[in-house]
């Protein structure tokens, strides 16, 4: 993953938070593991690193990192250190990668090139496509599949003319057809337009072929095994021809696209066997859902609804037909029952995608949803993992919304009875049990839930320290991040939330247990959102509580604010801060705000003597920027 991750750093990173940017820096600042490198080195040549040697890695090591950001995305400071470092040891050759090697085979080719294809018509394209043969057994020669991904954006340059000619592609092999709507589906993505009724009559010939070839023997990847890549790239292709775009699906098709989507919801892939295979601890049902022919299509099927619904809303009696839901078109409401079925349906992938798709079901038919509801989400033991597949899609990729909350709730209280019951063996794209905290959250501060509620009470109750902690953060970041004015009946409703969380770690028996949580009110402070004459003190008593604070460079940043107003708690709290961070890396980071804290202390007589003994401090830790400010 390195590559990518250096590619998402390098676009992102001058727009992240100045505490966040901090944080990468302070990461390589401390440098690389030296211990383990040093017995690696050990190891390959007998005798351990010299302090040179050991240096000379450090730096190189952190030359790397800092080109990975990029130059002009550092600060002035650090840009200077990476041209020193380059000065010394050279430019980083191909830092993304943890090795780099370059060769001249790229791919599959192409006996035909993007411009010759461009310049025949597609009667000679067809033609050129049924007699050509590629070469027999010989390596990195012109294949199917390559010729096919020509053909796929010669297709996605100009559809107009492929698409009123699809007709002539019945009958050819399945890597070709399969390319010309996969350039299609390309065209749809930029913007472009086309013909449908031909095309969905080529795809309704495609979906009437035998899945299987009898005797065909190809050599994957170089041609398409059967009809199977093809039929996964139809149901691609609709479910795009169903968004809201250019180049939508004319309503009048409707008919015709439901015949050819409905066979697709009963493709055999995947089987059970693939699930075992490419699922578990390898893929999780939301991510298999979009890789399946058949978990491709259900998603479809949703789309269908809302692309019907969509056109009913502009129609002249759109209240009425819209109260009717599923009657209205039961086509969606056959196959949505049919695959809850698990005896029928045994696959997580689509079980996944109900949850994904469950506030649309809401909207589309909320009677239908309701009465449903069980089924999607099972709460017996025999159907875990149907509940898992559903439930775990579902917070991930849904929002919290009222309406679904009040169908949903005997789902949230199963779910807030099973944290941290989450199966080990099955890869899920975020933590369940996180995101179930984040929805609560945003309905507590709705004022859906009561401090008191048996819901929020099981969830408290049940959730460890690190989960109580992101609760906390999710609520400080999101107030972070909220723009304009935030009603007060929500900041009081979360500062009792605080203030009943705050005497839970008082009483508890053992204060350690909810470090992460009392940390996670720094988030509250970074937030600017509440009266310091409140925060503050609510801040001294969490960081007393937890021996440390989070985000610590924006906590030390609104105290440096707030020393002007309210020194005394200004320097209490920097005093705890400074004694918690052993390390001294957060410090470091912070210095300035430290600074000024400190220089503002020291002109109030109230708080120059508090001040006084937090310089002596630092100054033992190795602080020793601070002690001029003894001077003043």
């Amino acid at each position: 993953m390195r590559h990518e991750y250096v590619l998402l750093m390098r676009a992102w990173f001058p727009r992240l938070a100045a505490e966040d940017q901090a944080t990468i820096l302070e990461w390589i600042e401390v440098g690389p593991e030296i211990d383990k490198w040093s017995q690696w080195r050990e190891a390959e040549t007998g005798r351990q690193p010299s302090e040179e040697e050991i240096g000379r890695y450090r730096e190189i090591w952190q030359r790397d990192w800092l080109a990975r950001i990029g130059v002009d995305n550092l600060p002035l400071e650090w840009q200077e250190r990476y041209r020193k470092l380059v000065e010394k040891y050279g430019e980083a050759e191909h830092p993304e990668f943890p090795a780099y090697s370059e060769g001249v085979w790229v791919g599959p080719t192409s006996p035909k090139t993007a411009d010759e294809l461009k310049a025949m018509s597609v009667g000679e394209i067809v033609a050129f496509l049924e007699r050509w043969r590629p070469p027999e057994d010989a390596f990195r020669e012109p294949s199917p599949e390559g010729l096919g991904r020509v053909l796929s954006s010669v297709v996605a340059e100009d559809p107009g003319r492929f698409a009123a000619e699809a007709k002539r592609f019945e009958g050819l092999d399945p890597t070709y057809v399969r390319s010309v709507l996969s350039g299609l589906c390309d065209a749809l993505k930029q913007g472009k337009a086309f013909d449908w009724g031909p095309v969905l009559r080529l795809c309704e010939w495609v979906v009437a072929q035998p899945r299987e070839i009898p005797s065909r023997q190809v050599r994957k990847p170089d041609a398409d095994p059967d009809w199977g890549w093809t039929r996964k790239a139809i149901a691609d292709l609709l479910s795009l021809g169903f968004d809201d775009r250019p180049g939508t699906i004319p309503i009048g098709l409707r008919r015709k696209v439901w015949d050819v989507l409905e066979p697709l919801t009963k493709d055999p892939d995947p089987t059970p066997e693939d699930e075992q295979r490419y699922g578990g601890s390898n893929m999780d049902p939301a991510t298999l859902s979009i890789n399946t022919t058949r978990g491709e299509a259900m998603h479809a099927v949703v789309r269908y609804a809302l692309w019907v619904r969509r056109h009913v809303e502009r129609g002249p009696t759109s209240e009425q037909r819209l109260e009717r839901g599923f009657d209205d078109m039961p086509e969606v409401r056959d196959v949505l029952e049919a695959h809850l079925d698990p005896a029928r349906e045994p696959s997580l992938a689509v079980r996944a995608v109900y949850g994904q798709w469950f506030p649309w079901l809401v909207l589309l038919d909320p009677d239908w949803a309701q009465a449903n509801a069980a089924r999607i989400f099972p709460g017996d033991p025999e159907r875990e993992a149907f509940f898992e597949a559903a439930w775990n899609t579902y917070v991930v990729f849904c929002a919290p919304y009222d309406n679904v909350w009040e169908i949903l709730r005997p789902q949230y209280e199963y779910a807030a009875e099973r944290i941290g019951a989450q199966r080990e063996s099955t890869r899920w794209l975020a933590n369940r049990d996180e995101k179930l905290a984040e929805h609560l959250m945003v309905f507590y501060w709705r004022g859906k839930l009561s401090l008191d509620d048996p819901l929020l009470v099981t969830f408290w109750k049940n959730a460890l320290d690190a989960l109580r902690g992101h609760a906390l953060e999710f609520i400080g970041r999101a107030l972070k991040q909220t723009e304009g004015v935030i009603p007060r009946e929500i900041l009081d409703r979360l500062r009792q939330l605080w203030e009943r969380r705050l005497a839970a770690a008082k009483e508890a028996q053992r204060p350690c247990d909810f470090e992460k949580e009392m940390a996670a009110f720094g988030w509250w402070i970074v937030s600017k959102r509440f009266d310091l004459n409140w925060a503050l003190p609510q801040l001294c008593e969490s960081v007393r509580l937890a021996r440390k604070t989070e985000p610590v460079r924006g906590v030390l940043e609104e105290l440096a604010r707030a020393v002007e107003t309210h020194p005394t708690e200004s320097v209490e709290c920097l005093r705890m801060i400074v004694e918690a961070d052993r390390s001294g890396l957060k410090l470091y980071v912070g210095r300035e705000h430290v600074q000024r804290i400190l220089e503002v202390a020291l002109r109030d007589p109230t708080t120059a003597g508090q001040a006084r003994s937090v310089i002596h401090y630092l100054g033992s830790r190795g602080f020793l920027e601070f002690r001029s400010l003894l001077a003043q």
